[in-house]
């Protein structure tokens, strides 16, 4: 169940009769709002990564830092053989699979290049 929506507000109209307009979002019901947010924030400190950075790590991919240097991670390794397990990202194929800790978000992996240390 969603718990927020977009609405347009309209701030003011100018001289030519264009609008200046504003999107806010509503919340439909404070206090579901509340506990949900409050059970996302447990996931995320058990995790030790955000819930937004995860998931984009797992549907675009994401760099580590290996013995050569920065590698990225693309969508198709983690077709082949990506997992979540133990806080931590596994990646690789078949035969050879390394992996990440949650937690060392910006230090052995990241969403970009220069993120990593």
């Amino acid at each position: 169940m969603r718990l927020t929506k977009k609405i347009k507000v309209v701030i003011g109209v100018d001289n030519k009769g264009i609008e200046d307009a504003r999107e806010v979002i509503a919340i439909s019901d404070k206090k579901l709002a509340e506990e949900k947010l409050f059970a996302l924030e447990d996931i995320e400190e058990e995790l030790g990564v955000d819930l937004i950075t995860l998931f984009k790590a797992y549907t675009n991919g994401f760099y580590v830092k290996g013995e050569n240097g920065k590698q990225y991670i693309d969508f198709q390794n983690l077709m082949n053989g990506c997992a979540l397990k133990n806080r931590e990202i596994f990646y690789g194929h078949k035969w050879s699979y390394q992996y990440v800790k949650l937690y060392d978000y910006g230090k052995t992996w990241a969403l970009t290049k220069e993120k990593l240390l």
